[in-house]
């Protein structure tokens, strides 16, 4: 070919005006950087003068066809020559399109696609594709895949078709003129391109032509929206393992066979054109296979099988096949022919699923296959199906068996296959499968079998729980993970049930479960029909009426705190565990502790810094507005309580109050804004507590409350003591007493008494022990004023007491407390539960001053005077003796004598043990045995 006959030619003028006008309608941006939905737009020109070429100035077929190629080898030179921009000096003299190309406006490979779209041009573009070496082939055709899977349409997808079905029929053989050109051109690319190049460039080894098309197929399967491209495609994928993976050698059929291929499709096309198709199906595949096995391109087919299944676009029509139909068949009965007859035998259920779709006189005879022969073949060869498509696939084959009169063995076979196949999926896909099969049911696999198929689940579930629960931590997690994800896949109920069981009931085994759990995400999503979480619904009525000692309440609460990180949320747990038993019109109150501690445990959870507290969220807020005080009988509607339920309600409280506060004061800053000042609530407080404080009106704010009357003053100050620190230092601060007056110190001291009696058998621990602090401030500061007398001996020895005067005034008052608590007008108070749990927390009180007279003597070894340790010695015992003392006499007055104040004394003499041991020089044995009597005779 002359240079002339590229430049003088009218034909190239018009196609460069088309570029120049395309070029101008692009403006201001360049062609350059044409986008594929700009084409339509733009592209008008362009495609004009290519009709103009080659349609109508052009009588000649042979000639048309030939300025087809010409112009596709023009813009493609052009395309690569943009791309990597040669030495000019160079490509002038050697370059024989140089001139045609210097006259075009710079392009990229989107108007090239878009021009073989627009004009049909997939037979040319696939010649001029096989000029490149293999590596820029595919790096070219992936250019061309990419291309059309972005933004598909039916004709993307029509092209991708073409494309690849011209390259099975396409051999490199002798070549034409422009082939040999334009395959200089490729080289020419080749030499110039630098290493610093960064465009596409596909590692030889990692990938191939073979790889790209049935990435794109996959990529683009939800784009063919009608049969007869669904055909087209699945006849390529065939046609491509046939030749590519399953052929060795060229198929050499009979005349007759041969004849008879060809007429199936002569009527369509021409008799040449049916030739190369059926040569393109009897020949080994020249291309260089890499980046993707027989069974990775096996298990893209089968995915598109079963997406267009599902779209019902596999229907065969019962008339006359079209020309596509007939090559499916064909292909079909290749490929399995071949699959049967080789050593790796693979029978496909989605394939052998689709022949029984076609109509009776279009089947294929060869392949009835029966029953056990593809279980058989599907168990040798399972790997084929390692995709959740396919295995869903599978189990809707297995569904519709077991709902027909299918034999219960073959049932129970497939079953076993599938579960197998399951087994060895990778963990992303079998957490993708249980969260599917969990959004049809609950039951998984078994949801949809009946009974006689899923026999001997309850002995592989036992089995597969005690391989590792026996081991312990010598067990391997991912066996572990891999063991319970195999029977949750069967049924996912009764696996998380077991597990709910192992985790509570077995000591430490609640970590594991977690760690198992944690790996299986899809078992914990039950999307679709289900709206509460299954773990949740699991533990309940697995475990939770179950509950029997405090080892496995704390295990439940470790296990719920564990799953809450990553798999539960809050609001499940407080929707299953909380909300029905903290309502009003719940029917039992027996856990109600328990759904206290639940409701802690949900609350202590940490959140995200930057988002709302869950509990903002959860309304309406159950709450307790019935409850009568602990010890008092309940009256109708009312909730009985006890004094743990009230210690974890109150720390409840105490959490909700701080997490509703943080997240008020964000929105009050969110809405106003930091420069704007806004006032806050005050504390309201009965009116009587206004009568024994100062409190400042900006901050506190008295009510009329029919509970606190005339007199309640000091009731309501104790009360406030014993609400928090805060209002406790407050309360301390405002007390209204002068102690320079006597007789209001007097009164005072007398009030304090009768308030701490109407206020100590209904307080908690935490609160007893802030009015404990309470009484020891006011004691140091000579706001209580309590006389010390002894009421248990006949005459004292010269000791001095003084530095133990708070401990015996304290322990002295604690005992005035009780001799009125336990006088006849108090007596009828308190239920035998409350008269327990006062005296608990007397003994507790006792407990904490003897803690104080021990902590105030030396221990011998760095006592520096023997002499001065023993003179504190006999003071310390002499304390001993009259805390002793209090607490039997306190211990005889509380109806039931509480086995705490028995345990109590047992304390403060083992401790008078441990002084005389200390020091023996102290103690005389007369003294000692004096001492013996007077414990006898005061026990007595």
């Amino acid at each position: 070919m002359t240079l002339s006959s590229w430049l003088s030619c009218e034909k190239t003028a018009v196609l460069q005006g088309g570029f120049l006008l395309a070029n101008q309608i692009c403006q201001p941006e360049p062609l350059l950087s044409l986008k594929k939905e700009d084409w339509d737009r733009i592209g008008c020109p362009i495609v004009n003068a290519v009709k103009e070429i080659c349609e109508q100035s052009l009588r000649d077929s042979k000639d048309r066809v030939h300025w087809r190629k010409r112009i596709l080898c023009i813009v493609w030179s052009k395309i690569l020559e943009v791309r990597n921009r040669d030495d000019i000096d160079i490509r002038w003299k050697e370059d024989p399109l140089f001139a045609v190309q210097n006259s075009l406006p710079d392009i990229n490979h989107i108007v090239l696609f878009e021009l073989v779209k627009s004009m049909s041009f997939s037979t040319i573009y696939v010649e001029l594709l096989l000029c490149f070496q293999p590596a820029e082939r595919c790096e070219e055709l992936k250019l061309l895949v990419d291309h059309l899977t972005s933004s598909s349409t039916e004709g993307d997808v029509k092209l991708l078709l073409e494309v690849w079905w011209e390259l099975m029929k396409n051999k490199r053989g002798c070549l034409d003129a422009l082939d040999q050109l334009f395959t200089v051109q490729c080289s020419r690319s080749m030499m110039f391109t630098t290493e610093t190049s960064k465009r596409f460039k596909p590692d030889p080894e990692s990938t191939c032509v073979v790889h790209v098309l049935f990435e794109g197929v996959r990529t683009i399967k939800e784009h063919l929206t009608s049969s007869k491209l669904c055909y087209f495609a699945l006849a390529n994928c065939l046609d491509t393992l046939y030749t590519s993976y399953l052929l060795v050698n060229a198929t050499d059929l009979s005349i007759e066979m041969k004849l008879q291929n060809i007429s199936h499709t002569v009527s369509f096309k021409k008799r040449n054109e049916a030739q190369r198709d059926l040569a393109a199906t009897l020949n080994p595949a020249e291309t260089k296979l890499c980046g993707m096995t027989f069974i990775q391109a096996m298990q893209v087919t089968l995915e598109i099988v079963c997406s267009w299944e599902v779209m019902g676009l596999l229907k065969m029509p019962s008339g006359d096949p079209c020309v596509m139909a007939i090559r499916l068949k064909d292909s079909l009965d290749r490929v399995l022919t071949s699959l049967a007859q080789s050593s790796h035998t693979i029978i496909l259920r989605g394939l052998k699923a689709f022949l029984d779709c076609l109509p009776p006189n279009f089947r294929i005879s060869p392949q009835n296959f029966s029953e056990t022969e593809w279980i058989h073949c599907l168990e040798r060869n399972g790997n084929a199906f390692q995709t959740k498509e396919l295995l869903m696939t599978l189990i809707s084959t297995l569904t519709a068996k077991c709902q027909s009169d299918a034999d219960v063995q073959h049932c129970k076979k497939l079953k076993d296959v599938i579960v197998n196949i399951f087994s060895h999926l990778s963990l992303p896909d079998k957490n993708a499968t249980l969260s599917e099969m969990l959004s049809i049911s609950r039951k998984g696999l078994h949801g949809f079998l009946p009974s006689s198929v899923t026999i001997g689940f309850s002995e592989e579930l036992n089995l597969a729980f005690n391989s590792f629960i026996q081991t312990g931590a010598n067990s391997s997690l991912d066996a572990a993970v891999s063991a319970v994800a195999r029977v949750a896949f069967q049924n996912p109920e009764a696996t998380l049930r077991r597990c709910c069981h192992m985790a509570v009931v077995n000591l430490g085994a609640h970590a594991m479960i977690t760690e198992i759990l944690q790996q299986l995400s899809g078992l914990m999503s039950s999307p679709g029909i289900h709206k509460d979480n299954l773990l949740c619904r699991c533990l309940q009525h697995t475990v939770w009426i179950k509950l029997s000692s405090l080892q496995e309440e704390n295990q439940f609460l470790q296990f719920l705190a564990e799953m809450m990180k990553c798999n539960i949320t809050e609001k499940d747990i407080l929707h299953v565990f909380v909300q029905p038993y903290l309502l009003p019109a719940s029917p039992s109150t027996s856990n109600f502790v328990f759904c206290l501690r639940i409701l802690q445990c949900t609350l202590s959870q940490a959140t995200r810094s930057d988002a709302a507290h869950w509990i903002m969220s959860c309304s309406p807020f159950p709450l307790l507005n019935e409850c009568n005080r602990c010890w008092d009988q309940p009256v109708e509607s009312e909730t009985l309580i006890s004094m743990e339920s009230k210690e974890l309600l109150l720390s409840v409280l105490h959490t909700l109050g701080i997490i509703v506060g943080k997240e008020v004061a964000m929105c009050v800053v969110l809405m106003c804004g930091p420069e704007l000042s806004f006032g806050h609530f005050k504390y309201e407080v009965p009116n009587t507590l206004l009568s024994v404080c100062d409190l400042p009106e900006q901050e506190w704010s008295g009510l009329d409350l029919h509970q606190y009357g005339q007199g309640t003053g000091l009731v309501a100050w104790m009360e406030c003591c014993a609400l928090s620190d805060h209002v406790h230092e407050a309360m301390l601060e405002s007390l209204s007493l002068s102690l320079l007056k006597p007789d209001e110190v007097n009164m005072f001291s007398k009030g304090l008494l009768v308030a701490a009696c109407q206020i100590l058998p209904w307080c908690t621990s935490r609160e007893w022990e802030r009015l404990l602090k309470v009484l020891q401030e006011l004691l140091q500061s000579s706001k209580l004023c309590v006389p010390y007398s002894l009421e248990y001996v006949d005459f004292l020895l010269l000791l001095d007491l003084c530095s133990f005067a708070g401990e015996l005034r304290l322990s002295v008052f604690l005992l005035q407390i009780f001799q009125l608590l336990c006088s006849s007008s108090c007596s009828d108070w308190l239920s035998p539960q409350g008269w327990v749990h006062t005296g608990r927390l007397y003994a507790n009180a006792m407990r904490s001053i003897i803690s104080s007279v021990t902590e105030k003597i030396p221990l011998p070894s760095t006592t520096p005077s023997l002499k001065t340790s023993g003179a504190c010695s006999q003071e310390v015992r002499f304390v001993f003796t009259q805390l002793f003392c209090h607490v039997l006499h306190v211990q005889v007055m509380i109806p039931g004598q509480p086995e705490a104040l028995f345990l109590c004394a047992l304390e403060i003499l083992t401790h008078f043990e441990v002084v005389i041991s200390a020091y023996p020089d102290s103690c005389t044995a007369l003294q000692g045995l004096n001492t013996r009597h007077f414990f006898t005779t005061i026990t007595m």
